[in-house]
């Protein structure tokens, strides 16, 4: 049977984060209009592991936590912890690991959801086949999102490497094509960014985007060190700016190092301004 945790989280539970460290004006706005949300969003975080899927998750988390909002989030990789160690107390995970227990635990999840009537954020394990899995098990998945006043968000993950894309053809080829998609070119992982053009010229992006698909530049953030700082330490970006923690504690971060998460905020909050409206 499937269970989750049936309450919101009370408002005492609810981070705030300093005032300095609220979300930065949108930038540029998108060159055309994306199609508006019918329901509350449910964003898929879908890539391979290392394209940046966790570190947007736990800035879209964070920067809905940091606004008051109830919102819902789960990590799909049971062999990784990564987004459940920076919020302990609010990410949710199946325990089981084949491809069919979890695309059960994605349905119940779903419906969970729905009942709640909030937004939720499902991060993706890299190279998981759950989500072909529901897909192809439920044909008509957008429609059943849609009668429960959701909105599905797919947000795909870009790297170089052309195999990379086999998920979002298979995905799109079994009709899982939401007309609010995101396709999200990791900058990060390369120097030389026209090592991207072959993956922006192939057909299955062509075509996504032929159908309304919003592309995302994704720059680099922070450099190496600031990254393993945060990341053993599980501080969240927004906390890591600030002068203390969410705990109250001396932040260990020098005063570069806390400018240079700010500026990282900044820069995901341009880079996500085409599709903020479908932000949780």
């Amino acid at each position: 049977m499937v269970s989750f945790r049936r309450e919101l989280p009370p408002a005492t539970k609810v981070h705030r984060l300093p005032g300095a460290l609220a979300a930065a004006p949108a930038g540029k706005p998108a060159s055309r209009k994306v199609p508006a949300l019918t329901g509350l969003p449910i964003w898929w975080l879908i890539g391979p592991n290392g394209s940046g899927k966790t570190l947007v998750a736990r800035w879209m988390l964070e920067r809905a936590i940091m606004a008051g909002r109830a919102i819902k989030a789960a990590a799909l990789d049971v062999n990784s912890r990564t987004l459940a160690s920076f919020f302990p107390d609010g990410v949710d995970q199946p325990e089981a690991a084949d491809a069919a227990a979890v695309v059960a635990w994605m349905q119940g999840y779903l419906g969970y959801v729905a009942q709640l009537q909030v937004p939720a954020l499902l991060d993706m394990g890299g190279g998981d086949q759950s989500l072909v899995g529901l897909v192809t098990s439920t044909p008509d998945l957008l429609e059943v999102l849609a009668e429960q006043r959701q909105a599905a968000v797919a947000c795909y993950f870009l790297t170089p490497r052309p195999e990379d894309l086999d998920v979002l053809g298979t995905l799109e080829e079994f009709g899982f094509r939401p007309r609010n998609t995101v396709l999200v070119v990791n900058e990060a992982l390369v120097t030389d960014r026209s090592l991207f053009a072959p993956i922006l010229g192939h057909a299955d992006v062509t075509a996504a985007l032929a159908r309304g698909a919003v592309l995302v530049a994704l720059p680099r953030l922070f450099d190496q060190d600031l990254a393993i700082r945060l990341d053993s330490a599980a501080l969240l970006l927004g906390e890591a700016g600030a002068p203390t923690l969410r705990d109250g504690a001396v932040n260990p971060l020098d005063t570069f190092q806390r400018a240079a998460a700010r500026a990282a905020w900044r820069r995901l909050e341009d880079s996500f301004a085409p599709v903020g409206a479908w932000l949780p």
